[in-house]
């Protein structure tokens, strides 16, 4: 993302295309072949006068004096063929930096056909990264379409990682053809697919421009939990994920839990006082009691010990009750305790 930049829009009639070019003293212009490719598929479909011989020297005139190793370079070309290029130094993002993302107030239409050309034309990202940046915080916002469906940030496509391979969404959605996405696709790294997180969580299109603080909890929790897929984690902490919640938003965001379960590559920690919820979603669970871990295993393991091992009935109730070493009883003396202090 921090390859990127501000670009000042033309006036309507008038626009320029852009390749933003990593440049290394080691490595020369990262994916070099891919810039080139887009540039002049975007001259011939934009009618642009275009040749690759000015392009490559322009860029190597870029860098021909450079003191810093690593460079961004910036090429703009005019309509009449006009060539433009900076350079300026930029430093390496380290791989564990946490983006802080937010969803864009205002929409993409799939059918504009300069979504799928970078161009000079750039207020409409770069207001709303400016926006999300004042308001939230954000390192980077991301763009949905009229359907719904994810389209890209402001500063780069999006990935999302799924049963370890890649998604992005298709052209179709409204995007640029970035050019790492193209080598990922190429390389078969990754997937064309449509990404839709919030529609299966059940948040309807008329809620998505809301501002967060006016929503449910319930709507807030959903939006929480988007929020988190859209980064692929590889650790997922759900703290009490459905609490609160009326009985069909607790089923779309445990519905949701168990896709996310089932087909992304993140573990999920899952806390919860509903044993229901825990039998239904967990793979493996752990009983905490004054902050230790009293037992834990497979929820039929922990059901068929209470059969074998107590001669209890084979529910999660039983293990609790069984290894907290408390009945209801305990609790409503506690409680008459307290009340008595």
């Amino acid at each position: 993302m921090s390859d990127q930049g501000p670009i000042p829009d033309r006036c309507a009639d008038d626009f320029s295309l852009i390749e933003t070019l990593l440049w290394t003293r080691d490595g020369g212009f990262d994916l070099l072949p891919e810039h080139l490719a887009r540039l002049a598929a975007s001259s011939a479909a934009l009618g642009f006068a275009h040749d690759e011989k000015r392009v490559r020297a322009a860029l190597a005139a870029a860098v021909s004096d450079a003191e810093n190793p690593r460079l961004r370079v910036r090429l703009v070309l005019s309509r009449d063929g006009a060539i433009e290029t900076g350079a300026a130094p930029i430093d390496a993002t380290p791989p564990d930096t946490i983006w802080r993302v937010a969803l864009a107030q205002r929409r993409f239409s799939s059918s504009d056909p300069l979504l799928r050309h970078k161009t000079t034309r750039r207020a409409l990202y770069e207001d709303e990264l400016a926006e999300a940046a004042k308001r939230r915080g954000a390192d980077e916002v991301l763009f949905l379409n009229e359907r719904g469906e994810l389209c890209e940030g402001a500063r780069a496509n999006v990935f999302l990682k799924q049963d370890g391979a890649l998604l992005t969404p298709p052209l179709s959605c409204g995007l640029l053809p970035g050019v790492l996405r193209a080598n990922l696709l190429a390389s078969r790294r990754a997937r064309e697919e449509s990404i839709r997180i919030l529609a299966r969580l059940g948040i309807s299109e008329s809620r998505l421009g809301r501002p967060l603080e006016q929503m449910s909890r319930g709507m807030q929790q959903k939006v929480a939990i988007a929020r988190a897929i859209l980064t692929s984690p590889t650790l997922l902490l759900l703290d009490e994920p459905t609490t609160g919640l009326d009985p069909r938003s607790k089923l779309d965001v445990q519905t949701f839990v168990e896709e996310l379960r089932d087909h992304h590559d993140a573990t999920i920690v899952l806390t919860t006082h509903d044993l229901a919820e825990a039998d239904r979603l967990c793979d493996r669970i752990g009983i905490l009691d004054s902050g230790r871990l009293i037992t834990e295993g497979t929820p039929e393991q922990l059901k068929d010990r209470m059969v074998v091992e107590h001669g209890l009935p084979p529910t999660l109730e039983s293990v609790f009750m069984t290894y907290t070493g408390r009945s209801l009883d305990d609790d409503v003396d506690e409680e008459d305790a307290d009340d008595h202090d």
